[in-house]
């Protein structure tokens, strides 16, 4: 059909070859070589496509469609590139930096410089900068050492194209070849978005030398409960004298000090160095007994300080620090203690302890001649009731064995073990007011029939127990007709239906340690009936009543070790009244049916309870009449 400059034509044999079954009724689209005359509207038969001549010849239909997609996924993507980059805030733009020394001598003063900027053209809001000096670091507050480790500054809003910086100053040590790293992390929120972003750097710093380094003459290796020897130098190599220093040692856990060159101060921990000259050096020595379990590490540190002058005074900084480790070994002969089998055992009052000593040659070498002794500690002892084959010591609280009473003492095989026991009973009270209760007991051996490859005069073997006694808190509860506060009311003895007030009190003594989670719980009986008047002594909270189940609950939360004897008693009163039936005639009248105490020793993590039976008008503290009901 020929209509104006178009001509619509079927598609050509050569053409339906190359289209899929639903194209095959697409109609092309091409110029005609006819005049220009009036177009008429132009009406497509369904699936025609409009084929652009230029590309026709080189694009089936369905290749042009996907030209088409593929321009119009360019042209997408360009203008979301566009809104991208024109976006008034990018997180890219918000910088942060830390400038420092690259490296330093160990106890140098470090100044770090934080700088911050934001390139955006929205304002940062709620902006925090938080800094974190580096481990071992002295941070300097105004001057003045702190004792915190890191610090925020609230900087608030950053505007737009806004910059600034915040420095922050310390006294950074280390060991030579050490790298002490400070880090800075800036958090904020843009104007335009409600979330929290973080901008996060580090700026690590090489300790390339020290001033006075420090050396640790510790053996790598050593015997528990052997003697040990650590030996410290100091040399001066900053090129200048030296004055004010200190030295502080942290020795590690089972080590005790027997000696030191110079004496210690403090706990013997601490040397007070007045100067150290240019060049020279400066030795301490400690002495002591290092116990453990085999293949434990047993590290001790050694920090020295020195006095600054700053701007509120003179203070002690640190400088430099060093530290050395011991590995233990399996001594050739151990001791061990244990009370009724157990190193964890928890005490009662009266109980009667059985400790067993466990003595052990663990060299392939016969020991001989060895002493053996065990010491008790602790007033809560029943002295008297000591039962040994050894002899004890009264006054040193000392038992003592030998080869008649222990014949495995004069020779012990190759890894052989030998034991014995003695018992003693703990007393049936606390003694005065003592807290935390707990007695002690501990062995010592040794022998100087030392096997070959060991380098001392004498094995000496120690080890000791501590038996934790847990609090016997106990709980008295009585009634009475009259109270001071709350008066009487009421015949007595009692009447039918006539109504009688009473007053219930309950009194607390917790002797030993703290018992927490503490409550009371007192059951009354029927037809008694709850007057809501209570008091208690001290800043406990009341008791309170449940009248459902008839139940009246006193939370103390922590009863104090002490109360009642160094302390005084925790005590409760609360009002009841009963109105008899004339089935009670003759008979008493029940009041409360028990009354439990509860709590968890604080030492000794164990479970209390204790209860007490019924109250009843029989019992009456105030009152000796008759206590059943009359007519």
């Amino acid at each position: 059909m020929n209509d104006g400059n178009f001509t619509v034509e079927p598609l050509s044999p050569a053409t339906e070859e190359r289209v899929q079954p639903e194209e095959q009724f697409e109609t092309m689209v091409s110029p005609s070589q006819n005049p220009p005359v009036q177009v008429s509207p132009l009406t497509v038969e369904p699936q025609a496509s409009v084929k652009i001549p230029w590309l026709s010849a080189f694009l089936t239909p369905r290749q042009l469609k996907y030209v088409m997609l593929g321009g119009l996924g360019i042209i997408i993507l360009a203008v979301a590139l566009f809104f991208i980059f024109r976006s008034p805030f990018n997180e890219t733009r918000v910088s942060l930096s830390i400038e420092a020394t690259s490296s330093i001598a160990s106890g140098q003063e470090v100044t770090y410089k934080v700088a911050y900027k934001n390139g955006n053209r929205v304002t940062l809001k709620n902006v925090k900068l938080a800094f974190f000096y580096p481990e071992d670091s002295v941070p300097l507050k105004d001057g003045q050492p702190a004792a915190f480790t890191n610090e925020t500054v609230d900087i608030g809003e950053i505007g737009g194209g806004g910059s600034s910086d915040k420095t922050f100053t310390a006294i950074v040590v280390g060991d030579k070849g050490d790298v002490r790293t400070a880090r800075a992390i800036l958090t904020y929120r843009p104007s335009t978005i409600t979330s929290y972003l973080q901008k996060e750097v580090v700026q690590p710093i090489n300790v390339m030398s020290l001033e006075v380094p420090l050396a640790i003459d510790a053996p790598q290796n050593a015997i528990s409960g052997q003697s040990v020897r650590y030996v410290v130098t100091m040399n001066n190599e900053a090129g200048r004298d030296i004055n004010y220093l200190r030295l502080k040692a942290t020795y590690p856990r089972g080590f005790r000090v027997t000696s030191s060159s110079p004496q210690a101060a403090g706990d013997n921990d601490t040397w007070d160095i007045a100067s150290l000259p240019d060049g020279k050096s400066g030795k301490i020595t400690v002495q002591g007994v290092l116990v453990g379990v085999q293949n434990e590490n047993k590290t001790i540190s050694f920090l020295l300080q020195r006095k600054m002058t700053l701007s509120g005074g003179e203070d002690y900084v640190n400088y430099e620090k060093s530290e050395a480790t011991t590995v233990l070994s399996l001594p050739p002969l151990s001791a061990q203690i244990l009370v009724n089998n157990s190193d964890n055992y928890t005490a009662h009052l009266g109980d009667r302890l059985q400790y067993t000593v466990i003595l052990k040659n663990n060299s392939n070498s016969t020991l001989e001649r060895i002493t053996l002794t065990s010491k008790l500690e602790g007033n809560m002892y029943d002295y008297t009731s000591v039962d040994t084959t050894g002899f004890f010591d009264s006054r040193e609280k000392t038992i003592s064995w030998n080869a008649s009473s222990f014949p495995q003492l004069l020779s012990l095989g190759p890894n052989q073990e030998a034991r014995i026991s003695f018992t003693v009973a703990l007393n049936r009270s606390f003694a005065g007011s003592a807290k935390d209760s707990s007695v002690k007991a501990s062995v010592h051996s040794e022998t100087s029939s030392v096997p070959s490859g060991y380098s001392v005069d004498k094995i000496v073997s120690d080890s000791d127990v501590t038996t934790r006694i847990t609090t016997s808190p106990s709980l008295d509860n009585k009634v009475f007709v009259s109270d001071p506060v709350f008066g009487s009311g009421g015949p007595m003895p009692l009447k039918v239906d006539v109504k009688s007030f009473f007053t219930v009190k309950l009194s607390l003594v917790n002797p030993s340690n703290d018992l927490s989670s503490a409550k009371i719980r007192v059951v009354l009986a029927p037809g008694v009936t709850w007057q809501d008047r209570v008091r208690v002594s001290g800043n406990f909270p009341p008791p309170v009543f449940d009248p459902i189940s008839g139940i009246v609950s006193w939370n103390l939360g922590i009863l104090p070790g002490g109360a009642g004897t160094k302390t005084p008693a925790v005590e409760a009163y609360f009002q009841i009244s009963v109105t008899p039936s004339v089935n009670q005639i003759n008979q008493t009248v029940l009041f409360t049916r028990s009354a439990v105490l509860e709590g968890t020793d604080n030492t000794t993590n164990e479970f209390v309870a204790r209860t007490l039976s019924e109250l009843r008008s029989s019992n009456l503290s105030d009152y000796s009449g008759n206590s059943t009901v009359a007519q």
